[in-house]
């Protein structure tokens, strides 16, 4: 249809009802184009939108767990200091005898955190970053997600975790270490005169005794990157609040 009125006006020589009908035409196609681009634009947003809530509700579940694996901490550097006082007086372990046998074992547990990284991940795998405006979120993202994946992978302390159980290897039964690692499912009770027992034991391996030290250290270690981390952690969800539109 649009042809043949061309072909006509052209035949006519309508000049000006030629240059309307083309003036009209390429406004609509520009018009056209910029409504999909508008709303291409509000479909962008929009799934901003959803992934600063989801990266908000990660970074809040992030929070609990380094609150959690903070506090830990504290408890381990309070076990190591229990086990230096049982060298020194094996009789202490019978002031809390089921606390010394976990002291044993948990000293070297380690103090990483469990990160929910998933929705950085869908980010960073689909190409989706940059559908977040803000440049230095994803740069603040990035580190936050590398600096615990760097510790995760560096191991730090596992060589002296591992020579302490070897160490200490024999002095727990097995019904001790199924109970510490799942006291609900094996629950038992350690006589004070057993604690004794396993305490003077624990005093005659001189080799284990060095590296309560460097147990400690780590454990001072993890406390300062679990502040440090937590701080980012803090930082990161003041910056995607701010970004959040709407009520939360």
């Amino acid at each position: 249809m649009f042809l043949r009125r061309l072909a006509g006006k052209l035949r006519a020589e309508n000049w000006i009802g030629l240059g309307l009908e083309l003036t009209l035409v390429v406004a609509g196609i520009l018009l056209a184009f910029q409504l999909d681009r508008a709303y291409q634009v509000s479909q962008d947003r929009e799934l901003e939108q959803r992934y600063l809530i989801r990266l908000g509700e990660d970074l809040r579940h992030d929070s609990d767990e380094i609150a959690i694996n903070n506090s830990r901490t504290t408890v381990r550097l309070g076990q190591i200091e229990l086990l230096h006082a049982a060298i020194r007086d094996p009789a202490i372990a019978a002031t809390d005898p089921l606390g010394f046998a976990e002291a044993l074992e948990q000293v070297t547990w380690r103090s990483v955190p469990t990160i929910t990284s998933g929705t950085f991940d869908e980010l960073r795998s689909t190409g989706r970053s940059v559908l977040l405006r803000s440049e230095g979120l994803r740069r603040d993202l990035a580190t936050y997600y590398g600096f615990i994946d760097e510790q995760q992978r560096l191991g730090l302390g596992e060589d002296d975790q591992d020579r302490f159980r070897l160490e200490t290897l024999g002095l727990l039964s097995g019904d001790h270490l199924s109970s510490i690692e799942d006291p609900e499912s094996f629950p038992f009770e350690m006589p004070p005169n057993e604690a004794i027992r396993i305490a003077e034991a624990f005093r005659s391996r001189s080799g284990a005794h060095r590296w309560l030290g460097r147990l400690a250290k780590y454990q001072v270690l993890m406390g300062r990157l679990g502040r440090d981390f937590q701080s980012r952690n803090r930082q990161l969800l003041s910056q995607i609040d701010s970004l959040i539109e709407g009520p939360r």
